[in-house]
């Protein structure tokens, strides 16, 4: 019995060109930099907490957990963003001109039946 289609060829796991293109090596550096903020940040603020001589100078518990959940949330914000401003732009593609000719046509539940 022979096949009625075509298999695609074999790709390597790890491509040696991949390794030598641009935008690897901008994902590596945009990696490095995310992170590098990341713990300057957080390491930062604790061992400005950890240096202070009275408890009430710096910024305290509440200001750590703030400086770890502020980075996490920036660093998501850049990471999931695009994906969000995608399907933002779906949405208002397929809702808002639609919604907006629905209102200036005029909805027949809306007109009272004469």
């Amino acid at each position: 019995m022979s096949k009625d289609y075509v298999e695609p060829p074999l790709v390597p796991l790890l491509d040696m060109e991949e390794l030598k293109s641009w935008p690897f090596f901008r994902a590596v550096i945009a990696e490095f930099v995310a992170t590098l903020l990341f713990l300057y940040v957080t390491v930062a603020t604790v061992i400005g907490h950890k240096k202070q001589a009275n408890q009430c100078d710096g910024v305290g518990l509440l200001g750590i957990s703030l400086a770890f959940g502020g980075m996490i949330f920036v660093l998501w914000i850049f990471w999931v963003g695009p994906f969000i401003g995608a399907l933002l732009a779906a949405a208002y593609h397929q809702h808002v001109p639609r919604a907006s000719a629905t209102k200036g046509l005029g909805s027949f539940r809306s007109n009272p039946a004469t």
